[in-house]
């Protein structure tokens, strides 16, 4: 039910307006690609509590690169640490998005080297009364044929005052599970700015803080 809900409430809400992008924080995807000849990068420290209130940290670094004017490539590395002090550098993913409508509708496809699953979404962009939208609608293969996969759907909203956003997400998965956000970034420059978030599972007791940055160049 919430599943539903959620995708008919961003349905709703993305189909009156004007374009715009998502970027860090925010999980959901934006329908923009990385201009041709252009880069992106992100960079991410995540600080995870789960119900037993351990800590556990993790990195990450991504990377895009507009390949032509309507596709970009991109590769991301994740570093966990864990809590009796290991450190695991996980598996790298790449991902490709396609733009079919030039910053409105996009579909992306991703997959984690080595893994038979992957990742197909379906974005949606657009803006309403100057707050940015976007719904993201996805479907998480199991990689197996004889097992059935995982469809999502998120929406997120980007809120300009001055030389910052708020942002805020909801993500619903199969099954009534799910996830909410909240963050801000400040913005140094047209092609630089720096967020952070606050990540709250639905279901389970656990948290998540997020601090990071975004650079175009």
């Amino acid at each position: 039910m919430r599943f539903t809900a959620i995708f008919v409430l961003a349905l709703m809400l993305c189909v009156v307006a004007n374009n715009l992008h998502a970027a860090y924080p925010l999980f959901t995807d934006d329908a923009g690609v990385v201009q041709k000849e252009s880069y992106e990068l992100e960079a991410a420290c995540d600080y995870c509590v789960d119900e037993n209130e351990s800590l556990d940290r993790s990195y990450g670094i991504s990377f895009k690169h507009g390949i032509t004017e309507r596709m970009d490539f991109g590769v991301s590395f994740p570093y966990q640490m864990d809590v009796d002090g290991g450190q695991n550098m996980g598996a790298a993913s790449i991902s490709f998005k396609f733009s079919l409508v030039e910053d409105m509708v996009s579909v992306s496809f991703s997959n984690e080297l080595g893994e038979k699953s992957y990742f197909l979404n379906a974005i949606y962009t657009k803006k309403l009364f100057g707050v940015g939208c976007n719904l993201n609608a996805g479907y998480l293969s199991a990689g197996a044929g004889n097992t059935r996969g995982e469809g999502s759907c998120g929406m997120s909203v980007e809120i300009p005052v001055k030389d910052f956003d708020v942002v805020g997400e909801l993500i619903s998965r199969e099954g009534g599970r799910g996830n909410g956000l909240i963050g801000a970034r400040y913005r140094i420059g047209d092609a630089l700015f720096v967020a952070a978030g606050f990540l709250k599972d639905f279901e389970l007791d656990s948290r998540k803080y997020t601090i990071g940055l975004h650079a175009e160049f």
